[in-house]
């Protein structure tokens, strides 16, 4: 976990970098007492880069990527 933050509704969310298979970076949105996981794109080269962005967002920009944020996860079904 990078960060934590509280959206407008109290939910809690811990905030990681990830990455997809093809290499593309994202912010990850883990829901603290949830199953929900949401992804927003980044774009940087490599892992340090993609943890100093995420350290130069401010909280409302998180909130901001999460409310844009997809899916991580494909539901099951």
């Amino acid at each position: 976990m990078l960060r934590r933050i509280t959206d407008e509704s109290g939910v809690r969310w811990d905030i990681a970098r990830g990455h997809e298979s093809y290499g593309a970076m994202v912010i990850l949105f883990c829901e603290c007492r949830g199953s929900r996981v949401m992804k927003s794109y980044i774009y940087a080269d490599n892992a340090m880069d993609a943890d100093a962005e995420i350290d130069g967002l401010s909280d409302q920009d998180l909130l901001d990527r999460l409310a844009e944020a997809q899916p991580a996860l494909d539901p099951p079904g």
